[in-house]
């Protein structure tokens, strides 16, 4: 991994406004992770007893390809680690609100075309699909036989049905 500054260092050479960004988020720091594969970047957290004590950013490379996926996608994981200090690390409402602050799409996922431009393989594929209001469900692998899942999110619990590909 490349040590490439701190959020404040990375906002300031890629025009990223840090008025909404709290003071000890602009002391993360961002590295530059040649291993990334599929993911176009990553908040990650070293925690030690329940209590978070280090937050740090990785890239993806290809990302430099294309400046509008690289700020939004590093947008998207300051996001996470300002949502992160308030114990909800997914793609819900908080989040998608610090996104949008921060200049982002407020979208979970970089997009297709993006990703097959930037050569960036995206192993995510349809494998369910839920049956009481049809939202998509995608992964990297199927859904294990003889389990039942539930979608929780937006309080639908339907049950989430495996796609026959």
């Amino acid at each position: 991994m490349k040590y490439l500054g701190t959020v404040e260092t990375f906002c300031v050479s890629h025009n990223v406004c840090v008025d909404s960004i709290p003071t000890s988020v602009l002391k993360v720091e961002v590295y530059r992770n040649n291993r990334l594969k599929v993911a176009f970047g990553k908040a990650k957290r070293k925690h030690q007893n329940g209590k978070t004590l280090q937050w740090w950013i990785e890239l993806n490379p290809k990302l430099w390809n294309d400046p509008f996926e690289l700020v939004d996608t590093f947008t998207h994981e300051v996001a996470h680690v300002i949502v992160g200090h308030s114990g909800d690390y997914g793609h819900g409402l908080p989040w998608q609100r610090a996104h949008l602050a921060l200049g982002g799409t407020g979208e979970q996922f970089g997009s297709k075309v993006s990703a097959a431009a930037l050569g960036i393989e995206r192993a995510r594929k349809l494998i369910g699909i839920c049956q009481k209001c049809d939202k998509p469900f995608y992964g990297p692998r199927r859904l294990r036989r003889g389990r039942r899942y539930i979608h929780r999110i937006g309080g639908c619990r339907g049950v989430v049905i495996k796609v026959e590909l």
